[in-house]
């Protein structure tokens, strides 16, 4: 009769904990890097932390969790050596239904116009709960995207996410935008307002009781007396890009905002014929004055170099006159 009994099935290779305290951290990280496989989601270090804070309530450091995923059998860290969060977990033998990973090229080139359209308008809404860490911001929008988009509701994981970060880039659809570091709704966000302000010739960020430069007539002004200040030969007559507003704070008790000039950084504002010539921009590597005109992607400073601002004139502008008191 034996001979007639179909074969039992293969025992597991991992056999499933008999109570729950043999459940372990190494065990609980290891599913997880296993889950975001089947979620087509890239297991980095961050996502890890989030995936493990949802799961059981608690935030493990990096150092915990690569610990426990450097004792978890199948498992490796890429690279070893990556400080913090900057590595990701790899299986060393993927589910078998995985296919890859997800990425935001994939999702261009899949995304038809009726699911961009609902996806836009479920994240214009807004309505997620707030990222208690910002590494967190996407993971949290992509999981609150899976519960209140029924159309997206089939779609894994990494999908969603890549959804998220497409809309989130600023050469997207710009239906996201940051505010304090955090993901919000576009018309919500710190470049919404400060597009608006840019246009409307308004301050940005700053307070009611707080003064601010005016005219071009009184930004001169001030710059061209500061920097006649310095001491040694007039090639030393520059600032940093980066302390002018400070500088603005310090010395002259004012803010000085772009947006009143109808710019959106303060890179473009001083490039701005308006200035006047005797206000050089240039790239600064070490000590050596570049060569090469400013980029004109002005939003980032090139690898190894900072922005300063030279001041050839030998006289201060001309006095401004004040605004009247509100």
């Amino acid at each position: 009769i034996a001979d007639l009994l179909p074969p039992p099935p293969p025992a597991p290779a991992v056999p499933p904990p008999k109570k729950m305290t043999d459940v372990t951290p190494v065990l609980i990280v290891a599913w997880a890097v296993r889950s975001l496989y089947v979620d087509e989601a890239l297991p980095r270090g961050p996502l890890i932390q989030w995936l493990l804070l949802q799961l059981v309530g608690i935030k493990f450091s990096h150092y915990q969790i690569k610990t426990y995923l450097e004792s978890a059998p199948g498992v490796r860290v890429e690279p070893h050596n990556g400080k913090k969060f900057n590595w990701v977990a790899v299986l060393d033998q993927p589910p078998p239904e995985w296919k890859g990973f997800v990425s935001e090229d994939d999702i261009r080139a899949e995304l038809d116009e009726d699911l961009l359209d609902e996806a836009s308008m479920c994240l214009a809404r807004g309505g997620w709960p707030k990222a208690d860490d910002v590494a967190h911001k996407y993971y949290v929008v992509a999981s609150w995207l899976q519960d209140v988009c029924p159309i997206l509701k089939g779609w894994s994981y990494g999908r969603l996410l890549s959804i998220v970060k497409c809309s989130a880039q600023t050469n997207g659809s710009g239906v996201l935008g940051h505010r304090n570091g955090l993901l919000v709704p576009y018309a919500s966000s710190e470049d919404c307002e400060r597009r608006v302000n840019a246009v409307t010739g308004r301050p940005t960020a700053v307070a009611a009781n707080e003064q601010y430069v005016h005219t071009w007539d009184e930004l001169r002004h001030c710059l061209s007396e500061h920097l006649l200040k310095q001491t040694g030969p007039s090639m030393f007559r520059a600032i940093e890009v980066s302390k002018v507003k400070s500088m603005f704070r310090s010395t002259f008790h004012r803010e000085l905002s772009e947006t009143v000039f109808g710019h959106q950084n303060l890179t473009k504002l001083l490039t701005d014929d308006r200035i006047g010539p005797e206000f050089v921009l240039e790239a600064v590597a070490g000590q050596k004055p570049s060569s090469k005109p400013p980029r004109k992607d002005l939003n980032k400073e090139p690898s190894g170099h900072t922005y300063v601002l030279k001041y050839t004139g030998s006289v201060a502008a001309k006095p401004y006159t004040p605004p009247p008191a509100a």
